[in-house]
Order: C-alpha cells, then structure tokens, then sequence
C-alpha cells in the first residue's frame, strides 16, 4: 500500500507496521529523534506483543514519503531528544531505551539515550561533552554493562539502582511508577557511584622476556677479556658489544693459520658474528677500535701493493715484449721450436694480489672474484650491517644464493662457480669471518627469515643483544690509545695478520693451516658439552625452538676454543682444557642469547608497532588525535587506517580507549582521539 497524501508520521507508522499489527503486536510509541535545532531526523517505531516479544524499527522520509530505514551518519548514531539537551544546562540522564526518557521528561528531567543496551558505540556522543551527565542504567547484568560503555565514552556517575527497591530489570519507567509523587529534585538527590574501573584489566602486548645473560668476558682468555674490559670503560658501552667485537676481530686475525681437528673431522676457526643494539648505543665507536689494527694491516698492504703494481707493470711490459720477439723470430719454425722458445721466456709475473683485508657490504659474486684475485682470507665486517642485510646481496632474488655461499664459506669448502662471462672459477682454501651490527628491527627480519633459518645460514651466526648502558654513560677522560690492555692487543693482532700465512706448497693464495687438536682433557669436556647439547634438542626440550644453532653449537665451541688457542700461541699444538673451558662458556651464552632473539623474532611486527605507538604517546601526552598519530607518530603508522588498527590492538589490551567525539585535546575538538594507560 503507497503513501497517501498528507500522512502523518502516526499514519505511516501503522502503515509499516501493519503485517506486524495484524500478528497481535500492539502500538507502544513513536519515538522522534530530532537536530539540536529540533528538525526532525528520524523515528522510531516501537510495537509489543502480548508475550512480551518486541519489534523496533527506525523510519524516514526518503524523498518519496515513509519508509523502513534511517539516515546515514557519519560520526554515529544521534542521541535521543537532542533538542532538549541543546536547550538546557541541567545534568542530563543517560538511560536505556526512549520510554525512559520520555517517562523523565514528565517532571522536568533533561535525558537521553543512545538506544538499546548494546547501542553505546554506534552513537555520537559529543553532543555530551564536558556535559554534568548521570548514567540511569537499567537494574540488570546487561544495564551494568551499558553503563560501563557509556562510562568509558563520558565523564560521569552513575546511578546506584541498587539501593532504588528495583525488581530485576527494573528501570527509570518503573521507579516513577513507584514514586509517583516524586520531582526532578527527587531524581536528582538519588545516590550515585563513579564507574568502576573505567579501564579494563591491561594484558600485556607480549609475554615478558628475562634480560640477556652477561657476556662471559672472562672466557676469552687474559688478552681478549682486558682489551674488552679497557673498551666498555672507556667507551662506556655494553660488556657484550665490546666482547663480541674483540672476539669477531681476533677471529678475523686467527682464521688463517689453524684449522680444528678432532677425530678426523676438520673444521676452520671462521666465525659469523651479529650484534643487535639501538642507534647510539656506540657500536660504530666499538667496532673502529676492535679492528684498528687490521685497519692499519690492511693500509700498509695498499700501500706495498702500489709499488709492487708499478714493479709488476715493469715485469709484464718487459715478458709481453720478450714473448713477441720469440714469437716473431720462430714464427716459420717448427710448432715445437716456437713452443721451445715460449718455454724459454716463461710464464707471465702474476699480478699482485688484491690487499682487500675486510669489505662491508659485498654480493656473493663479488666476495668470489675478491677471494680469487685478492688474499685467501677475509673480513666481512660492518657496523651498519643492514646495508648489507637490506642490499643486493640479500634481496629476495638473491638471498637464497648468498645464505648458501655464506654457508658453505663458514664450513670452508671448495668455492665453484660457471658463468658465462667469468668461466669457471674453483677456490680452495678460502677463509671468511663476518660481523655485523644491526639495529633491532633489522635483527627481526634476519632472525625472523624461516628461508634463512630453513637454509642452515642462522645456525652458523653468534648473536648478542647487549642491555643498554644509556643514562649511565658519565664520561671518562681516558686514552684508548695509551691504555697498556689496548696496545697489548693492537701488538698481538698485528702479529697475527702480519705472521706468514700456511699456504699449499706452490700456491700464493691456497691456505694449509696447521691441524689443531684438543688435549685428551679437553676433548672429554668437548663430548660432555656436545651430548648434553644434543639431548637438549629433543621436542619439548630447552634447545628445541632454536635447535638451527644448538646443531652446531659443539663446533661453534671447538672453533671459538681455537682461536682463544691461537690467540694465546700461534705455535701452540693443541687446545687446552682452559681453552675448550672458554670456547664452552661462549658457546652457552650465545644458545642463551639465541633463545632471547627467537622469541623476539616471532612477535608479530603489528605488536612491535603497538609497543611504538604506546612508548610515542607516553612521551608526548596522555591523549592524541589520531590524525596528531599518523602525521607525527611512528614512520609504521603514518596513514589512518593503520593508525587506527593499532589503536584498536592497543584497546584490546587495555592499553589504550577512544574518547567520546567532540573532545577537546591539544587546544582543538576532536571527532577521533584517543588516551593511553598511563
């Protein structure tokens, strides 16, 4: 049936409701939602059946007369009876359903409701703002929860119907039925409590994780453990950072002139080492004295190799011209006099190696071609690790390419290579240690890469993650470069690199390190630790969620132990048990550490965003706009919608809930703002 002229609001209800009328539903009200102006918005339809089962419905004009349905609203639903709150200053009440309101209304009583008990989120409440308001909530479980929601949007009381006399679910209506001599002062001097908690119980964003254990720097042996010591004073860095740099360096130095050896299996003294610390924490400061003097190594062999290129220049121009004579004066003999001749002159000088002694940010490929024309060990080492991390190298084409290399580097085989503009390319002997220091959300991508530690690459890398020294970090008027530890350890490293390196008979770049056995006491404490480690791997065991290091823990020990030995003695013929005892030591902390990144890399990059936006808003102030969060805020939220789905993370939580539209923060009224827990 359409529309007939002139229909009333009344009409058009019956009009709508009539299938429903005709099953019994009786008309209760017609409820008109109206502007603070008192231009109407829409109604809302309320019938009751005789069992008790309701049927609501919202009605509008919708340019063709009455229909089903309401306006669309932006900022939420409006609030009932706008009208009367913009025309009055009195405390207005916060009720549940119109009835009650309009039952208030009768004496004089200023109220209204955003609907039903599940309707406070979905209303526009800041016509209420820094309004007197009481919350008259229903006297049920469903009421307490509404005046909850409500409480958690507004500042206000609200009633304790508790001590009203109400029957369960009693409400405003049925008081004033009981009361029916009461007034508006009556309603007013009714007792009231402040809401519970306003906030919810907090829950953590992530479990708590135990700090890092201290570095053992007494295990690296008398030299290694005073130079670190002397740095961490003088710089005022963590005791791990200066350790793991000492050990990286001393390894870097050591690798060349031993290999490992213990029931025929061989392994080098190579050691792939990461250190994760936060910008500031002087871990470029750490590093340029750790390697200063393979710094200074690497110098003096640039400037060597610059007279031995002008040398070599010499010899090759003088070979090319004595090869062309023989050539031109045999050229119409014999294939064997003219090879005879050749013979005589010889084989052309080999030009001088490359005095490369670190690099920082290389592909694979160009470590390659540097360990075939350079020396057979290498450095790769950088305190801005992640320009190697985040390059070339590492990208997602390449990462699996470079994870293998490095892997098989670590392990010292054979590098093998066929490429169409390189040919073939066969390395033995080849030696590589790496360092490299990363800021923490870099060291969550590494340690976070299932592709890296499927590959087997994590498993071969040392990591710490030192406690910050910020805010204890008094200066000390000290000279690194007059301390007797430092200089004890730029003479000892500088021996190391400078000392002949073993190389196979016949060749100038293929290492023979020496064989490097452990004393037969020193082998029994190798075993110990190797099976206690692997028994520790089993599922549920303490090992088993970082079982790519554990693996290779006994031979990240054995190495670790050879290279305190060669530290101690380059001449020595065996690891001792004070040796092992040390490489033991390092290996437990590092399987410690790793357990800590594990957990810290498998925490949802959405979490780490929340714990920034929480640590973001504490400084700045307790309330923020959300537009104040993604122009300002951290670099991972600087668009609205991510902003907002971390606010509603950090809701979830109890970390953090919206205000009420309307409020005013930072000197403006805000439509969407939000406070933090303090």
């Amino acid at each position: 049936m359409g529309m007939t002229a002139n229909e009333t609001p009344k009409d058009a209800a019956g009009r709508l409701s009539s299938a429903m009328l005709n099953k019994g539903f009786m008309p209760h009200a017609l409820h008109e939602y109206t502007n603070a102006d008192g231009s109407t918005l829409y109604y809302r339809i309320r019938l009751k059946h005789p069992n008790g089962e309701k049927w609501i419905r919202p009605m509008c004009q919708n340019g063709s007369g009455f229909a089903i349905g309401e306006p669309k609203f932006p900022n939420g639903k409006p609030l009932y009876r706008l009208h009367g709150i913009a025309n009055s200053t009195e405390p207005v009440f916060v009720c549940e359903g119109e009835n009650t309101c309009d039952a208030l209304d009768t004496i004089g009583i200023v109220a209204t409701t955003s609907g039903g008990s599940s309707s406070a989120d979905s209303a526009d409440w800041a016509p209420l703002a820094g309004r007197k308001c009481i919350i008259w909530p229903d006297n049920d479980e469903a009421g307490a929860r509404y005046a909850q929601a409500v409480a958690d949007k507004l500042s206000a009381s609200v009633l304790d119907v508790s001590k009203l006399g109400l029957s369960d679910k009693g409400d405003a209506v049925d008081w004033l039925a009981e009361n029916p001599d009461a007034t508006a002062s009556d309603v007013l001097a009714l007792p009231t409590v402040e809401p519970k908690s306003v906030w919810p119980d907090a829950l953590p964003l992530r479990r708590d994780t135990p700090p890092p254990e201290p570095f053992p720097l007494d295990a690296l042996g008398p030299l290694l453990s005073d130079t670190a010591r002397c740095m961490a004073d003088t710089l005022q860095c963590p005791d791990a950072l200066a350790g793991q740099s000492v050990l990286a360096a001393a390894t870097l130095a050591a690798q060349a002139h031993a290999d490992v050896v213990i029931d025929g299996r061989v392994s080098p003294l190579s050691g792939y080492f990461v250190t994760v610390a936060e910008s500031g924490e002087r871990k470029s400061a750490v590093d340029s004295w750790a390697l200063k003097p393979h710094e200074e190594h690497q110098r003096l062999l640039r400037e060597q190799q610059v007279a031995e290129i002008a040398s070599w220049k010499i010899e090759h121009a003088a070979w090319k011209r004595a090869n062309d004579n023989a050539m031109a004066a045999n050229k119409k003999k014999s294939r064997e006099a003219i090879a005879a001749a050749l013979r005589e002159v010889g084989e052309p000088p080999s030009e001088p190696l490359d005095p490369m002694v670190m690099t920082s940010e290389p592909t694979y490929e160009g470590l390659v071609k540097l360990l075939a024309r350079g020396l057979p060990t290498l450095g790769l080492f950088s305190d801005e690790g992640g320009r190697f991390l985040g390059g070339h190298a590492m990208s997602a084409d390449n990462v699996l390419k470079t994870a293998a290399g490095l892997s098989g580097l670590w392990d010292a085989k054979a590098i093998t290579r066929t490429r169409a503009g390189d040919g073939n390319i066969v390395l033995y002997g080849r030696r590589l240690s790496m360092h490299l220091m990363v800021q923490p959300n870099v060291a969550g991508m590494l340690f976070g890469d299932a592709l890296l530690a499927g590959q087997g690459l994590l498993g071969r890398i040392l990591a710490v993650c030192p406690t910050s020294t910020k805010g204890s970090r008094l200066y000390k008027p000290k000279d690194m470069r007059t301390e007797p530890a430092y200089r004890a350890y730029c003479i000892r490293m500088t021996s190391l690199l400078q000392r002949e390196m073993p190389l196979r008979e016949g060749s100038r770049q293929e290492l023979s390190p020496k064989a490097l056995p452990p004393s037969d006491e020193a082998k029994t404490n190798w075993i110990a630790f190797h099976n206690h480690v692997e028994e520790q791997q089993h599922p549920g065991g303490s090992l088993a969620t970082i079982s790519s290091l554990a693996s290779k823990a006994a031979e990240h020990a054995l190495r670790l132990a050879g290279v305190l030995a060669v530290v101690r003695d380059t001449d020595t013929q065996s690891i001792t048990a004070d040796d092992m005892r040390g490489g033991i030591t390092l290996a437990n902390f590092y399987l410690t550490e790793a357990g800590l990144l594990h957990e810290e890399a498998t925490i949802d990059e959405e979490l780490r965003t929340a714990e920034r936006v929480l640590e973001w808003a504490r400084k700045r102030s307790a309330r923020f706009a959300t537009e104040t969060l993604y122009q300002n805020g951290p670099v991972e939220v600087r668009n609205k919608a991510d902003a907002e789905r971390v606010l509603r993370t950090l809701e979830l939580h109890g970390l953090a809930r919206q205000l009420p539209a309307g409020v005013e923060v930072d000197g403006k009224l805000r439509r969407n703002a939000w406070e933090t827990r303090t």
